[in-house]
């Protein structure tokens, strides 16, 4: 009988995991996990990472298990792209494979994977579903989720929320504390992309650039892209400051795009490219001088890092709750 598992790209491969058809880890130093038990993996864990907590060694113990071992042929795998909000369904095609030089370090432990769909966005799940795929595991059991699945996988209509089988014992606090982080930015960049159209995020932006004790002023209407969005300056007597390109597209911002916002800066201008849909690797490695990327998750740390400053009418626009978890053990 098939189960269900999600297998977190990191971004270094989510280009490329549909096209060439895997799921993929990295992990690299654990070396090859072929026809190890679970007891060898955690002995090698603990030989490869002697700096992690006790409760993380478990947790990275029990993904690498799975990956390598509990995972089969016939299984289903979700691999979310959050570049385009999709998540990939397909089924499991092969046996593990070890990668001694990988391309890229997240394709040293990978599985041959037959995409299903790779048409289904986030926001055609159900909200129980979207939670369970916002935590931070790489590779968990989405078995609760099994209904669900199976629907999306016919191109069946209809939303149903399941329970997510996902494996607590032995997190720490603080691995407690990530895990809703990560679910709650999750659920705040679905906001933003729902609720939110481009020209609100532009305000939305410069609001949080304002709380920062920034002048800003910005185009915050439709009209030609003409580089930059927003004028940012710490004062009037010092008007070259921060040219902020905003994207709130579907879909990472690319090399030509830095490309872009850099040509628009003169003198001691500084660039920032506010991008929800994040970059792509050739936009990251671009690495330009005097131009900042932030991602959609870097945005809403900082959102949430002066959300309290942010004028009320976007605290009205966006509300959120500060709430404290326990992050270390007492």
């Amino acid at each position: 009988m098939a189960r269900y598992w999600s297998v977190k790209a990191e971004q270094t491969i989510q280009e490329i995991v549909e096209e060439r058809s895997f799921a993929g880890i990295g992990w690299k130093e654990a070396d090859n996990l072929t026809g190890l038990s679970r007891e060898q993996i955690a002995a090698r864990v603990e030989e490869c990472y002697p700096d992690y907590h006790p409760s993380r060694r478990h947790q990275t113990t029990g993904m690498l298990y799975r990956f390598a071992s509990e995972i089969t042929e016939g299984d289903v795998v979700l691999t979310p792209i959050k570049a385009t909000r999709r998540v990939l369904f397909g089924r499991v095609a092969g046996p593990y494979r070890f990668n001694p030089k990988p391309p890229l370090e997240h394709e040293t432990h990978t599985r041959p994977v037959q995409w299903l769909r790779t048409d289904v966005s986030r926001d055609d799940l159900s909200t129980a579903f979207r939670n369970s795929l916002g935590g931070l595991m790489t590779v968990y059991n989405l078995d609760g989720h099994a209904d669900e699945i199976e629907r999306v996988i016919r191109g069946e209509s209809g939303k149903a929320s399941g329970l997510l089988e996902d494996e607590r014992n032995g997190q720490s606090d603080a691995q407690h504390a990530a895990e809703e982080e990560s679910a709650a930015l999750e659920r705040i960049s679905d906001l933003l992309y729902s609720k939110f159209d481009h020209h609100e995020f532009e305000e939305l932006v410069a609001a949080v650039l304002t709380a920062m004790g920034y002048r800003t002023r910005g185009r915050f209407r439709p009209g030609a892209d003409g580089g930059k969005d927003i004028i940012a300056t710490k004062d009037a007597i010092d008007p070259e400051g921060i040219k902020v390109e905003v994207k709130h597209r579907i879909g990472a911002a690319g090399r030509p795009d830095i490309q872009k916002l850099k040509g628009a800066l003169s003198g001691n201008e500084r660039g920032l490219f506010v991008s929800l849909g994040g970059f792509t690797n050739d936009a990251i490695r671009e690495n330009i001088a005097g131009v900042r990327l932030m991602d959609g998750d870097d945005f809403i740390k900082l959102l949430l890092e002066y959300y309290d400053r942010v004028d009320v009418q976007w605290q009205a626009r966006l509300p959120l709750k500060r709430v404290y978890l326990p992050a270390g053990e007492l």
